[in-house]
């Protein structure tokens, strides 16, 4: 989950019944008029900038590498918003005259600082320094923080240059960002007057700063993808450079195999390495670790699985993982030394995308106890021998891929859990028929398809093929409960999928988006004091990450008198998102986030086709200050320079000028949100004095 400033996100659309082409038609970007042209002419520019690094030789080197691969281990004042007054609503004429106006106000709870600096979003600065050569985009922006979060939020970004031009009405800083560093590309990195450049330390990029594992480059969002990183398994400085699966099964594999047999005589030039580091030699056709050199990689690791893939082109794919469950770890000890006991076949591992072979589907008759071949490499001593019946005159490549997984407890935790009804059939919702070898191959199958949410299972009794008939569904007994009926030979088994139904809610937005169970914007179901009382909410599991709660929804689409408007003082009432008057309280606010313990709000504001006003608090002191504000806990005003950061879509004067926010003591312009005298999100939370936005 699949990249991310946030981690515990609360969110919002603004047109539950829209579709997405409708959505992007009401929510188009709008542009100032006084720079169109020259953002016309910045977006051809980047276009091309991009277009360049699709086709870029660095690139294509990356891809033929990859094709090496073998083995792997895993606002007097104009008014922003509604001005409430007791218990009625005044708005400023200037910005609603004939205007239809809408407020989205956006919680999110989000990794605090601690947990980003966890992550490596990191800058180093070069006062007078700049890279050039490597430019992948030129904007401008407020200041050097909005272009370092900008930089942030592009995966492709390693670096940027920044220049203040001392504007102060649009963007006064020139930002570029680089998609190199002063360490991959020294020769453009030059003393340049004005300029500060700011290196962000990129997991695995370089020898100097490594990865844990490839798992852990991959959660800390800095992967671009299969191929070659720099790790430090033991943690001890001595980095060294390995070959990473960004992208099948989840990602974050490591290779650690790699045996191409491409004739007979290619046996005899394989020798096995006692040396775990060894897998830094993974463009080897003969990389084969020893029991003890595979035991010592997993002290450093503690890696829960293995993956094996062989195949003889366009004839057969051996490709399985053993499962993260007593069973397939015992499959592991035995491979790492740890037992000398023989691990049990079925139910230790399941098959992945792209296998085809009978081996998979016949574990039962796998091993060795007695005459028959064994269908893995032997280790013998520092040889290693084949069955000639599995080798014999074919080209065959072996991967076997270790990573470190969410085990059993994690799992259960995100509720993969299935109910079983014996006798039961769930028809007319089946999206998908296929054979596996018993019921449990066919509950993973379900768990790896997010639209499946049940399945029905029937034994042939046909031991050769795949015995067991797996239908998947895309409802449940709930959800149709029509066409749930007695069958006799079949068992109905249904995963707990989290907010889909009010037995069965998440926490919060941001958890059901984390549990792999959302299914797009909408309508789900959540318990934030995790008492059993769920509630409808909406959830936009898109937007800047996904997983937020609407919480705010306000709609003024006309000039006259306006509809009545009462702020709740109880925050259950989100649950009426449908509403055009949904407003909270501060002490409502602030129950809430007793219960979701949210770090960032997010405001979108928009007249159709003039202007948008799209931010979020940033999740630092400073934005935290935001939030504690307007939820009741403190009574000082909040900066607003440095609190937020500009949202797409954002084309605001509002937004670029939060020096100019504000009013306090009898003086406007203090570069403060709010206004003295209140305090309420939909009464002068940001403005600027005689200005429209």
């Amino acid at each position: 989950m699949h990249n991310k400033l946030f981690s515990l996100n609360l969110g919002v659309t603004s047109c539950p019944s829209c579709n997405k082409a409708e959505i992007a038609d009401r929510y188009g970007v709008l542009t100032l008029l006084e720079h169109e042209k020259e953002e016309k002419d910045m977006l051809i520019r980047d276009q091309v900038i991009e277009q360049s690094l699709v086709s870029s030789p660095f690139k294509q080197d990356f891809i033929n590498e990859i094709k090496l691969v073998s083995i792997y281990v895993q606002q007097t004042d104009t008014l922003l918003f509604a001005k409430l007054r007791k218990d009625s609503v005044t708005f400023s004429p200037h910005m609603l005259a004939s205007l239809a106006v809408m407020l989205f106000v956006l919680v999110a709870n989000i990794d605090n600082t601690t947990e980003e600096l966890r992550k490596n979003k990191i800058f180093e600065t070069f006062d007078g320094f700049h890279l050039s050569g490597h430019v992948m985009q030129l904007i401008q922006t407020t200041d050097e923080f909005d272009c370092g979060f900008r930089c942030l939020r592009n995966q492709h970004c390693r670096s940027y240059n920044s220049k203040d031009t001392g504007g102060t009405i649009y963007g006064k800083t020139i930002c570029q960002l680089n998609n190199q560093t002063r360490l991959t590309a020294p020769d453009f990195f030059k003393p340049t007057p004005g300029f500060t450049y700011f290196e962000k330390a990129v997991k695995g990029w370089h020898l100097s700063y490594p990865g844990r594992s490839c798992k852990d480059i991959l959660e800390s969002e800095d992967s671009v993808g299969d191929g070659e990183y720099w790790i430090d398994p033991e943690g001890n400085g001595k980095s060294l450079k390995v070959y990473c699966d960004m992208t099948t099964a989840g990602g974050g594999w490591l290779l650690i195999f790699n045996g191409v047999i491409d004739d007979n005589s290619s046996l005899a030039q394989i020798t096995t390495q006692d040396d775990y580091r060894k897998i830094g030699d993974f463009q080897s056709k003969a990389l084969i670790l020893t029991n003890n050199a595979f035991f010592e990689l997993r002290k450093h690791l503690a890696f829960r699985q293995l993956r094996f893939h062989c195949y003889k082109p366009g004839v057969r794919t051996f490709h399985v993982a053993t499962i993260a469950n007593s069973t397939g770890e015992s499959v592991i000890r035995y491979f790492t030394g740890q037992v000398g006991e023989f691990p049990k076949a079925s139910g230790s591992f399941t098959r992945l995308p792209g296998d085809n072979s009978l081996l998979a589907l016949r574990p039962a008759d796998w091993g060795m106890e007695g005459p028959r071949f064994k269908p893995f490499v032997k280790l013998r001593m520092d040889s290693v021998t084949f069955s000639p019946y599995m080798l014999a005159s074919l080209a065959v490549m072996l991967f076997v891929l270790v990573t470190n997984i969410d085990n059993t407890t994690e799992e259960l935790q995100k509720n993969k859990i299935f109910e079983t009804f014996d006798g039961f059939h769930l028809s007319g919702h089946v999206m998908e028929l296929i054979q596996t070898t018993d019921e449990f191959d066919c509950g993973l199958r379900c768990l790896r398809n997010q639209h499946c949410r049940s399945y029905n299972t029937m034994d042939t009794g046909d031991n050769m093929y795949g015995k067991t008939i797996c239908q998947l569904n895309n409802q449940t007994r709930l959800t149709a409960p029509d066409f749930f009926k007695p069958t006799p030979g079949f068992t109905y088994f249904e995963k707990a999928v989290k907010g889909w139904h009010s037995s069965h809610p998440g926490r919060s937005c941001k958890d059901i988006l984390e549990s792999e169970d959302c299914v797009g914007d909408g309508e789900y179901w959540i318990d934030p004091e995790g008492n059993g009382k769920s509630l409808k909410v909406y959830c936009d599991m898109t937007t800047a990450g996904g997983g937020w709660l609407l919480i705010f929804n306000m709609v003024i689409d006309r000039s006259g008198p306006l509809p009545p408007l009462t702020p709740q003082d109880d925050y259950r009432k989100i649950g009426d998102f449908q509403s055009k008057a949904l407003i909270l309280t501060n002490n409502a606010f602030f129950e809430l986030r007793k219960h979701l313990a949210f770090r960032q709000l997010r405001f979108h504001c928009y007249k159709p086709g003039v202007r948008t006003f799209h931010v979020v608090t940033i999740a630092n002191s400073t934005g935290e200050s935001v939030v504690r504000y307007f939820t009741g806990q403190v009574e000082e005003f909040p900066k607003a320079s440095g609190s937020f950061t500009r949202l797409p879509g954002d084309n605001s004067l509002l937004a670029l000028r939060p020096a100019d926010w504000g009013y306090e003591n009898g003086t406007y312009k203090v570069g403060k949100w709010s206004h003295q005298g209140t305090k309420a999100l939909w009464d002068h939370a940001a403005f600027i004095l005689y200005s429209a936005h």
